[in-house]
């Protein structure tokens, strides 16, 4: 009797189609090791970097590897889902790429302007300005803007189906030596607040502080002390004689920027 037989190898995202095949008896069990694909358990798939890795029919596994693409004897036929190979703990694995979403495709972007405008109303940027009115502004769209917002640094990896939210960045003083700054992530569609640096206590605060490297020390003028006060960081532009990371010299205790016994 013949009959159509439609594989899925479930896990590595790959759907096996088999064409007319004659049934006749049991299917021969597969040896230990061997790499096929209704046994693609027993495919290499170690690696050290993503070059290593190919796509196939028994999924993703060791490029030096052969996959065996016969079953009954009869060559099979695979369609590859759309996706990559990655290495991944030294094993090659499956990453399916996905769907664009068609819902936020069809909503309205906000400007640029229009993200501008929602951190500016926020109370930390409002505080900022206060204290710093002719503070640099800047605007970024990325897919970790929220991440950035707490690391500026962040390296992100973006995809064309990725998000891109809003950054706005206020920051006081000299390009390549800001002293302080106010960090806000805007959500690209809805235009909703995603996540805000720093906390407004330290903006409402010269002596807030949630750990020691929150705290500068305040520079002295005419006195022979290592260091004349304690602030936190965003204060930092209206220190008179300078401010400078506290070493042992300040520290936070209950949330205060405190000077140490060492300043003395």
């Amino acid at each position: 009797m013949k009959n159509k037989i439609k594989i899925t190898l479930t896990g590595i995202g790959i759907w096996v189609i088999v064409g007319i095949v004659l049934i006749s008896g049991c299917v021969e069990e597969e040896k230990p090791g061997s790499c096929t694909i209704n046994n693609p358990s027993g495919c290499n798939l170690s690696c050290e970097a993503d070059t290593e890795c190919e796509r196939t029919c028994c999924g993703c596994i060791n490029e030096n590897e052969n996959c065996v693409t016969e079953l009954d004897g009869m060559s099979v036929q695979c369609m590859l889902v759309p996706g990559e190979c990655r290495c991944v703990n030294k094993k090659c694995e499956f990453f399916e790429e996905q769907p664009k979403n068609d819902t936020l495709e069809n909503e309205t972007k906000i400007t640029e302007e229009q993200a501008i405008a929602t951190a500016r109303a926020t109370e930390e940027v409002q505080r900022f300005l206060e204290l710093y009115p002719d503070a640099e502004l800047k605007t970024l769209q990325s897919c970790c803007a929220s991440g950035k917002v707490l690391r500026p640094d962040m390296m992100c990896k973006c995809t064309a189906n990725s998000k891109s939210d809003w950054l706005i960045e206020y920051l006081a003083g000299d390009e390549g030596d800001y002293y302080a700054s106010v960090r806000i992530a805007v959500d690209e569609y809805s235009g909703e607040i995603l996540a805000k640096y720093p906390k407004i206590e330290y903006l409402n605060n010269t002596t807030y502080c949630e750990k020691n490297e929150d705290c500068l020390c305040l520079g002295c003028s005419g006195v022979a002390r290592p260091c004349c006060g304690c602030w936190n960081f965003i204060y930092k532009g209206k220190a008179f004689a300078g401010a400078w990371p506290s070493g042992n010299y300040c520290e936070c205790v209950n949330n205060t920027c405190t000077e140490s016994e060492k300043s003395e």
